[in-house]
C-alpha cells in the first residue's frame, strides 16, 4: 500500500512540476512591443459623406468633415484653414459617419494593452468605463491598478472612469465609509458595489450613502431587498445587468415597478442590461452556439480555460425545460429593457467584457443587436453608445456627437444605421485620438490579438494573474 501510495504522489508530482516550468520559462519570457496601429493625420477631410445626427435620428447627406488635431474644425462650407493643407482625403461618397461607440461596462487586466483595447479600436469602440480591473478579484487594497501596467505609449479607447476595487462585502455597515476614502486615495475615479443581500440591505445602503458623501460615483449590482426609491439612493449612478435589475421589478406589483422607473428617470440613474453577458449569455452558453469556440482564438489560455469551465458547468444537467426557462427569463429582460426605455430611464450599452464568451470590441455590437431586439428603434440603440452615456459621464460636447469642435472619435460605414443596427459592423474607418484605422490596420490588430493571446509569455503571465500573483 506504502508502495502504491508513493507511485501515486510520484506521478502527480509530473503535472505539478510541468507548470511551474510553464510559468518559470514563460515569466522569462519578454513580452512582444505593441506596434502602433494606424495612421496618424494631423488634417482629415472626409467629403461627401452622409453625417448620422444620432440626437435627431436624420442623416446629412453629401457633407464634408474637416477634421484637424484630432478635432472637428468644420462641417460642410469651406476648410476653418487654408494655410494648412490636408494631409488626409477620405472618400466618403455613400458612406455613414457616426460617433465612435461607448462600451459603459468592460473589465480589464494588466494585459488589456495587447489583448483588448486593440480589439475595441478595431471594433469602433472609442470611449469605455471601467467597470472592474485585475485588482477588483482580490480585497488587497495594495493591489496596482491596470493602468500603472499598461504601455504608455499604447492607442486605447477612453476610459471614462475605472473601478479597480469591488466592495462585494462589509463586516459591518460603519466600515464603509473607511473602505470608500482608502478607494478614492488609492486614485479609483468610482465605486462598484457587488453587496449581496443583507437584513435591510444596510451594507449596501451605507456603501452609496458613504459614496455620496465622498463626491464619488456608485454604481453596481442592488440587492433585490433594496428599495431604490429612498432619497439615501438618489447618487446611484446605474444598475447593471439584467439579472440584477429583473428582481426588483418583475417580482414586485406593477405599480410599484412603474414607482421605481419614474424615480430613476427622474433622477437619471441610468440601466446598463449587459444582455450580451447575463440573460443572452445564459440561452447561448446552454445552447453552445457554435461560434463561441470562434473567439476563443483572442483569449490567453487562462481565461479561455475559464471560459470553456463555465460553460461546462453552466450546460451541466440543463435539459430542454431548463432551456426554455433560460429563454423566457431572456425575453422577460428584454421586455423590462424596453419598459424603463419608455419610462424614461437612460439605457447604456454595455458589454460586461471578460465575461465568459463576451469579447472585447464585437460584443458591443451584439448588445446593439439586443437593445434593438428588445424594442428601442436603430437610432435609439445609437444613442445608448453614444450621447447619452457622454451626456451621463460628463463628456457633453466633448463626444458623442459630431459637432464642430467635438473631438474626432468616428467610424465611417459603409451601410445605413439608421435603417439597421447590425450597420454599425460595417466599419470603413476607424478615427480615434487623431489616428485613422483603416480595414488593413483593423486586421492587423486582430492578428496581432490571436498571436499575443497564443504567447507562451502572455499565457504564463495570464497564468500567474489568475493565480492571485498580481502582474508578472
Amino acid at each position: 500500500m506504502k508502495r502504491l501510495f508513493k507511485w501515486v504522489a510520484a506521478l502527480a508530482i509530473v503535472p505539478i512540476l510541468a507548470c511551474g516550468l510553464y510559468l518559470a520559462i514563460g515569466l522569462m519570457r519578454s513580452l512582444d512591443p505593441i506596434p502602433q496601429f494606424g495612421t496618424r493625420s494631423p488634417t482629415v477631410l472626409i467629403t461627401n459623406v452622409t453625417v448620422v445626427d444620432v440626437d435627431t435620428g436624420k442623416a446629412l447627406r453629401d457633407v464634408d468633415v474637416h477634421i484637424v488635431n484630432g478635432t472637428i474644425a468644420a462641417i460642410g462650407g469651406v476648410a476653418p484653414d487654408h494655410a494648412k493643407p490636408v494631409e488626409t482625403v477620405i472618400d466618403g461618397r455613400g458612406k455613414y459617419l457616426i460617433p465612435g461607440l461607448w462600451d459603459a461596462h468592460i473589465h480589464t487586466v494588466a494585459l488589456s494593452d495587447r489583448l483588448h483595447f486593440p480589439l475595441m479600436l478595431a471594433a469602433g469602440i472609442t470611449s469605455a468605463r471601467n467597470m472592474g480591473d485585475g485588482c477588483s478579484w482580490t480585497t488587497d487594497l495594495r493591489c496596482s491598478p491596470d493602468r500603472k501596467n499598461w504601455q504608455e505609449s499604447i492607442q486605447l479607447p477612453t476610459i471614462v472612469a475605472t473601478a479597480s476595487y469591488h466592495i462585494e462585502d462589509l463586516d459591518r455597515p460603519a466600515d464603509a465609509r473607511a473602505l470608500v476614502r482608502a478607494i478614492k486615495a488609492r486614485g479609483d475615479d468610482m465605486i462598484k458595489v457587488q453587496i449581496e443581500d443583507d437584513p435591510g440591505a444596510r451594507k449596501f445602503k451605507a456603501t452609496v450613502m458613504a459614496a455620496s458623501s465622498e463626491g464619488m460615483s456608485v454604481s453596481g449590482h442592488v440587492p433585490s431587498s433594496a428599495n431604490l426609491t429612498e432619497q439615501a439612493f438618489a447618487a446611484f449612478a446605474s444598475i447593471e445587468h439584467d439579472t440584477q435589475f429583473m428582481p426588483l421589478c418583475l417580482r414586485v406589483p406593477q405599480a410599484m415597478c412603474d414607482t421605481l422607473l419614474a424615480t430613476l428617470a427622474a433622477r437619471r440613474t441610468a440601466y446598463v442590461p449587459t444582455h450580451v453577458a447575463s440573460s443572452g449569455q445564459d440561452v447561448a452558453l446552454a445552447r453552445h452556439a457554435s461560434d463561441q469556440d470562434d473567439l476563443l482564438g483572442f483569449t490567453s489560455s487562462a481565461i479561455s480555460t475559464l471560459w470553456r469551465a463555465y460553460r461546462f458547468i453552466h450546460r451541466s444537467g440543463i435539459n430542454q425545460a431548463d432551456l426554455v426557462d433560460l429563454k423566457r427569463q431572456h425575453q422577460n429582460a428584454l421586455r423590462l429593457t424596453l419598459r424603463a426605455h419608455r419610462a424614461g430611464v437612460p439605457i447604456l450599452a454595455g458589454s460586461d467584457a471578460l465575461d465568459a464568451f463576451v469579447l472585447h470590441g464585437e460584443s458591443l455590437h451584439d448588445e446593439l443587436a439586443y437593445l434593438v431586439r428588445a424594442g428601442l428603434t436603430p437610432v435609439e440603440a445609437l444613442r445608448a453608445a453614444t450621447v447619452v452615456p457622454s451626456r451621463l459621464f460628463g463628456r457633453n460636447g466633448e463626444t458623442g456627437k459630431i459637432e464642430r469642435g467635438q473631438k474626432a472619435d468616428l467610424l465611417l460605414l459603409t451601410q445605413n444605421p439608421l435603417e439597421s443596427i447590425a450597420a454599425t459592423r460595417s466599419i470603413h474607418s476607424v478615427i480615434a485620438n487623431g489616428v485613422i484605422y483603416d480595414a488593413d490596420d483593423r486586421e492587423k490588430m486582430r492578428r496581432f490579438v490571436k498571436r499575443q493571446a497564443a504567447s507562451h509569455a502572455v499565457g504564463a503571465r495570464s497564468w500567474w494573474a489568475l493565480f492571485g500573483f498580481g502582474a508578472a
